[in-house]
């Protein structure tokens, strides 16, 4: 039990880096681009998202409250730096209890940053739509993150074609953190990733589905 709760620390403590590169790379894009305005406004709120994350890393669950908040914080920085190519909207129905209900911090982040950077990032400008949705499926919290973007299998289509300035490892993290998080804890945790199709079967985006037992 040590042994795998030295590892979730350790596939914390990769993230965080990952998450870092990402935000200092937009900032030095607007640096490049001479865009003053953009810049500050931008380290600014990607500093109030790395205080967030410090004080959330040591947790091993926090409030539906506070990752709603987080992933907010987050998608904001995101639409900023890929010039408000995509939309969000974040949603949680009426009968979860965000100040009872409770999630591991840090494990959804890595998901909407892929549908984002491998999805959304590849529309054109306002066509994108990245809705987060938690509801209440008995004793589960379920998230469903659902993107317009161009689909997994697009997605790596691109990757082998294409130069990919920086390759994500966060769903590889997020899947390892969550095995280890089933192999601890009573709160066990499924997730599902699904290409969504149109009815001529052509991609139009993706459905991550998470459910988190109380």
């Amino acid at each position: 039990t040590k042994i795998i709760d030295l590892e979730q620390q350790a596939l914390k403590a990769q993230m965080n880096p990952h998450f870092i590169f990402n935000c200092l790379t937009a900032i030095q894009h607007f640096v490049n681009k001479e865009d003053v305005y953009s810049a500050n406004m931008y380290l600014s709120n990607f500093a109030k998202l790395i205080r967030k994350t410090l004080d959330l890393s040591g947790e091993q669950y926090i409030t539906l409250d506070k990752e709603v908040a987080y992933l907010d914080n987050y998608i904001q920085l995101e639409k900023m730096r890929f010039q408000e190519k995509f939309n969000y909207l974040i949603t949680v129905n009426d009968d979860v209890d965000v100040f009872s209900a409770v999630v591991p911090p840090m494990l959804l982040q890595p998901i909407i940053e892929n549908a984002i950077r491998h999805g959304l990032r590849y529309k054109d400008n306002n066509e994108g739509l990245l809705s987060v949705n938690f509801a209440k499926e008995g004793n589960k919290i379920v998230c469903r993150i659902d993107d317009n973007g161009i689909g997994i299998k697009r997605s790596k289509e691109l990757k082998t074609t294409t130069h990919v300035e920086y390759q994500s490892k966060g769903m590889k993290l997020t899947e390892s953190r969550i095995n280890a998080i089933n192999m601890i804890s009573h709160r066990k945790i499924a997730m599902e990733v699904k290409d969504k199709y149109d009815e001529i079967g052509i991609a139009v985006g993706t459905l991550v589905i998470i459910k988190f037992e109380q």
